[in-house]
Parts: C-alpha cells; structure tokens; sequence
C-alpha cells in the first residue's frame, strides 16, 4: 500500500518597535534619555495528514489514499509586549554612569506571572582622560576606561533580542 502524507504551515508575525531619544547638554554635563515600546504578535498553524492505500503515486495527495493513516493539527497564539528605557549620564565625558530598565510580558507565561521587571545600571571612568595619566607613556596615543555594570535578563528568546536592541541603540 502507497502512503500519501500532506503538511501545511503558516506562520502571521505582526510587530512593531518605537522608540525616541532626547539629549541635553549643560556646560560640562551630558544627560540622554530614551524610551520605547514593542509589541509581537505570532500566529502560527500547522497541520499534517498520512492515508495509505493510493493505488498509485502518480497523485500524491490525500484524496488518493481510502484508509486514513493519521492527522494532527496545531494552532498558537502569542504576545509579547515591552516597555524599554534608558538614562545616561557623564561630567566632562569621562565619569559615565547609565540606567536601563524594560518591563516585559508574555503570553507564554502562566496569569499572574505574565509580567517581569528587568532593570540594569552601569557607571564608568576614562581614565585615560585625567591629568595623572598624561605623563603616563602608555597612554600618549591610548585609551583606557573602566566600566561596571549589573543586569537582571529575561528567560526568553524573543525579550533577549530586545535586550540586544537595547544595547545597540
């Protein structure tokens, strides 16, 4: 007996990502603010057919096969949605310090557990721009900073990708 299986699969992503930046610069003090919004919206359906009996595999489809083999089929829907910011600021361009934060929530996630707060925090120091580094030979032509920061992550794809949106912007 020849056997016919048929698969389909769609897959409807809407999303969309906003985000504005404002900048600020008084005397020796730098400030940025940014703040955005995403939204994603998945559709995905799915489905799988086997027959068996198809006198011949000149027509391979369901209709050629009497006995009816198995099927299965699937449909989901998910959102994600996130608010995002940051806030940087620096003296002379050489102590930084930066605050960033994003609320996300996802329908992957049980009621009541669908919403998490993610913030992070860095400061910084260049070095290489105080005058106690100038007679310094290594750093004639160099540039040295220190940097720390701390970041809580989510557990998720799709909110590590904003995540990395973050820090490109």
């Amino acid at each position: 007996l020849r056997t016919t299986t048929a698969q389909f699969g769609e897959l409807n992503r809407n999303k969309l990502e906003a985000y504005g930046t404002y900048n600020k610069t008084i005397k020796d003090h730098s400030f940025s603010v940014m703040a955005g919004y995403s939204y994603q919206k998945d559709k995905n359906q799915s489905m799988e057919a086997t027959v068996t009996g198809a006198s011949s595999d000149k027509v391979p489809t369901l209709t050629a096969g009497p006995n009816k083999k198995d099927a299965k089929s699937d449909f989901t829907e998910d959102v994600t949605i996130g608010y995002f910011g940051r806030l940087s600021y620096d003296f002379q361009k050489k102590y930084l310090f930066s605050a960033t934060f994003r609320e996300d929530a996802s329908s992957r996630f049980a009621t009541g557990n669908q919403w998490g707060f993610f913030p992070g925090a860095s400061v910084g120091w260049v070095m290489s721009d105080e005058s106690f580094m100038d007679k310094q030979e290594t750093m004639q032509s160099g540039y040295m900073t220190l940097m720390a920061n701390i970041q809580q992550m989510p557990n998720t794809m799709e909110l590590q990708e904003l995540s990395r949106l973050l820090c490109l912007i």
